[in-house]
């Protein structure tokens, strides 16, 4: 798909609602207490399908971001998987900044990874369980639909540009 191309305007509307989603998950669902990584995927598969770029963002500090991006694209359970989770996992998007940020540790960033790559590292990983990861579609749905709302904006101001 050709990269949607968001203006500043937009951007920040979307990252507004995205914020307060961000929000009412935390506070209805513990999402960064063992979702967040399930989270980031969702928001990378939405990014993803509108050509924005984005690198992952992990929250450790002890990370390598070599050795995690290399145990990422070979699929090796290693950090930042299997028994070796992070703390926290967000995305940084050009023009939107940190998404979702955590306080507290260090963070390394890592480029040229995709959905399915985040996908990976959350089927692989052991999180806490005050996520109830039952809730993972209605997470996915909530997700897709702040970002569907948008696209519609922003197909309705284009075509009365």
């Amino acid at each position: 798909m050709m990269p949607l191309n968001l203006q500043k305007k937009e951007k920040k509307r979307l990252k507004s609602e995205l914020n307060r989603l961000f929000s009412l998950l935390d506070k209805s669902y513990n999402i960064n207490w063992g979702g967040c990584c399930w989270l980031t995927y969702c928001l990378a598969e939405n990014f993803d399908r509108l050509g924005i770029p984005y690198s992952l963002v992990i929250y450790d500090g002890e990370g390598n971001e070599e050795e995690a991006r290399n145990n990422i694209l070979d699929r090796y359970p290693a950090f930042p998987t299997g028994d070796k989770t992070a703390s926290h996992y967000t995305l940084k998007v050009k023009g939107f900044g940190i998404l979702n940020k955590s306080k507290g540790d260090p963070f390394i960033l890592i480029e040229d990874v995709y959905a399915e790559d985040i996908q990976w590292i959350y089927d692989k990983g052991s999180w806490n369980n005050c996520y109830n990861f039952r809730l993972n579609e209605e997470i996915k749905n909530l997700v897709d639909t702040v970002f569907k709302i948008y696209e519609k904006e922003i197909c309705k101001t284009s075509e009365t540009d």
